[in-house]
């Protein structure tokens, strides 16, 4: 049985068309839950209107107050009721054999618990970028996962995934740090095997009320947007190292010592970089020159980007404007 677990909230200019797609698969999906997140405009009539004709099953089901999109996301896959799970935006578009695909790979490999894929860039008005979403990002694929890929680089768009509902028995709930998407992929190499796919399944859409969207812009520009927002990158930095935390300690005895190693590194980066406002100046730039020599600004923190904005909130901290 396939499920679609679906998130909205005020989605009404393009949830019709993300349906369609749905409705036109190959392969057809047995049921679509919908989590809606107290939208204020007629998104929830739509999907109605849209379903009760179609010839799938199907659940809306209401907030009563706003929970974000991790909780909601839970909310949605808690309330499937098939053995594979496709996650699914509001805005997106999908190609009409990406349920066919990624179930005829999921059946092949037993052990495979969840496959990602690449997308084609889109903005409002459904025009297509020169690049893919993995190109956007600098994503290369390979063959095989491990757990620390997924703590060194975020790759894994919730829109492209789907997995075996087994996986949310161990890792459910999620905690607040982290993303519902992440959340899975980095569990799901633990307990099974993640696996990437080149083609492009969906046509991601990219626009100003993305939740989470691609991060664009120069360099220069992003350390500006960084500069302006560094009380946001120092909750960040403090988030990541919550994340590392709270994976440990559901997966630490299920880790091996290099990997334990590797993340007791990343925690302790984190947290050396959220720290940076209050140690003198001359012990922040020791920190952060130990980070560059050592290569955890490369590993954990897109390198020269990272070391950058750790020097701004030092700099903030002294007054530079």
């Amino acid at each position: 049985m396939i499920s679609v677990a679906m998130c909205t909230y005020n989605g009404e200019k393009f949830i019709s068309k993300q349906l369609d797609s749905i409705l036109a698969q190959t392969q057809s999906v047995d049921e679509i839950i919908i989590c809606d997140d107290c939208s204020e405009d007629k998104t929830v009539a739509i999907v109605m209107e849209k379903l009760k004709i179609s010839c799938v099953n199907y659940k809306i089901i209401k907030n009563d107050i706003r929970i974000g999109v991790t909780k909601n996301f839970q909310n949605a896959i808690c309330n499937c009721s098939g053995d594979i799970i496709f996650l699914c935006d509001q805005d997106d578009v999908w190609k009409n054999n990406k349920v066919e695909l990624i179930c005829n790979k999921l059946k092949k490999e037993h052990e495979i618990l969840l496959v990602f894929t690449d997308a084609d860039l889109i903005d409002e008005n459904f025009s297509v970028f020169d690049n893919s979403l993995w190109e956007t990002i600098k994503f290369k694929k390979t063959e095989n996962y491990s757990v620390l890929d997924f703590f060194e680089k975020r790759f894994v768009t919730g829109a492209t995934v789907a997995f075996r509902k087994s996986l949310v028995e161990y890792i459910f709930p999620i905690p607040d740090c982290w993303i519902h998407d992440a959340w899975l992929a980095v569990n799901a190499s633990v307990y099974g095997k993640v696996v990437s796919i080149s083609e492009k399944t969906i046509y991601y859409r990219l626009h100003s009320s993305n939740t989470i969207g691609l991060q664009r812009g120069s360099i220069i520009i992003r350390i500006k947007k960084r500069w302006d927002k560094l009380d946001a990158s120092l909750e960040f930095r403090l988030c990541m190292a919550e994340r590392v935390k709270s994976f440990m300690d559901l997966n630490g005895n299920k880790l091996s010592d290099i990997e334990k190693g590797e993340l007791e590194k990343s925690y302790l980066f984190w947290m050396e970089s959220y720290m940076l406002k209050e140690q003198p100046c001359f012990k922040a730039l020791k920190i952060i020159l130990k980070n560059i020599f050592n290569g955890n600004y490369k590993k954990f923190n897109h390198g020269l980007f990272g070391v950058a904005v750790d020097l701004c909130i030092r700099l903030r901290k002294i007054g530079v404007h």
